[in-house]
């Protein structure tokens, strides 16, 4: 059960979003991250959102689950290059509660490969969005 509101309003958005991050396009969360080294909020959002609009819809193609996990894996390195003190990795607006951040993008890929068989609520989640 996806319990969320998801900003994202279409599959094909979701799709267009995730293969941003995929391939590292200019004007997505993971190019922000490793091409200016910025953390953007916004950006976040909406690759979670894709990721739980697929599983709201039940769209599942293995082509894009794994380019899910693909963007999932390097969103985690670049946190962690980021908090290594032996990396010069220096990420702009950093979330202070980045484990909430991770929290969210872990639930969500998870409920991607589960098929949708995972229970998400908002209040499930210390991390909630600014209004």
């Amino acid at each position: 059960m996806i319990g969320v509101n998801i900003i994202i309003k279409n599959i094909e958005d979701a799709i267009k979003t995730i293969e941003k991050n995929y391939s590292g396009d200019s004007g997505c969360l993971l190019s922000e991250l490793n091409d200016s080294s910025r953390f953007s909020i916004d950006m976040f959002w909406e690759l979670y959102d894709s990721i739980l609009l697929l599983v709201k819809e039940k769209y599942y193609e293995n082509e894009i689950t794994n380019k899910v996990s693909s963007c999932y894996q390097r969103l985690l390195k670049e946190f962690i290059y980021h908090l290594s003190s032996s990396d010069i990795s220096n990420i702009e607006n950093f979330p202070e509660n980045y484990n909430g951040y991770i929290e969210r993008m872990d639930y969500a890929v998870q409920a991607q490969y589960s098929k949708g068989n995972v229970t998400m609520k908002e209040d499930y989640f210390e991390l909630q969005r600014s209004k």
